[in-house]
């Protein structure tokens, strides 16, 4: 919070304050949530020599799951932002026997914004970013939680579309809708953890969200 209320960095001129939807030469601290998002999976067809994509689940605000979101970023110019976020998740899942469970995990994602419409209170935006993040798997059978925990690596790449509505010279709302493609690594069948490429694709996905925020720019 007092890097949020923080008066003026050091590194701006005070003489020549920012303007509704400047951002050159700006800090930006960032929180955003997942207003909705949708998950498939897609899954190889050997017999006919291609691939079907699985509706995994959909949700809204927190329901089907919930992600929360935070980074940094930084002003090159008023066209370009390029910084990093971090991400936290929790969301329901079945396993291919139909048991139900839970999966949490994270992730870390740089990112590129290119930047419109310079100077005005409105900035729409382009964004690309890649990243890795993590998963682990707590499965619900037989009435009970089982002891053993599915962990999984998740490589990434991701696009975006969407707006910087600042409300302030320092504080915009922003609205996004991504999607993302990811690897899902897990490990090999009673591989040691020691083990030098312990970790297989098993599948790969495709995640869209309408993301929703508020930025602090400094």
């Amino acid at each position: 919070m007092l890097v949020w209320l923080a008066a003026a960095p050091p590194w701006q001129d005070p003489a020549r304050p920012p303007v509704d939807g400047d951002t050159a030469n700006r800090l930006r601290l960032f929180f955003d949530l997942e207003a909705i998002h949708w998950r498939g999976q897609i899954v190889a067809l050997p017999d006919q020599n291609a691939f079907k994509l699985k509706n995994s689940t959909f949700g809204v605000f927190g329901y089907h799951g919930a992600a929360l979101g935070f980074g940094l970023g930084w002003g090159l110019g008023e066209y370009f932002v390029v910084g990093a976020r971090g991400e936290f998740a929790v969301y329901p899942d079945r396993d291919t026997q139909g048991n139900s469970g839970i999966v949490r995990g994270g992730s870390f994602q740089p990112f590129a914004e290119i930047l419109f419409a310079r100077m005005q209170h409105v900035r729409p935006f382009a964004l690309v970013r890649a990243g890795i993040g993590g998963a682990a798997a707590f499965r619900h059978k037989g009435g009970e939680w089982e002891g053993t925990v599915g962990r999984s690596v998740v490589p990434s790449l991701g696009v975006g579309l969407g707006t910087h509505a600042f409300i302030s010279e320092d504080i915009s709302f922003d609205v996004l809708v991504t999607l993302d493609y990811r690897w899902n690594l897990r490990p090999r069948p009673g591989a040691p953890v020691e083990t030098v490429g312990r970790w297989q694709l098993t599948d790969t996905s495709l995640k869209a969200a309408l993301v929703v925020g508020i930025s602090r720019w400094f």
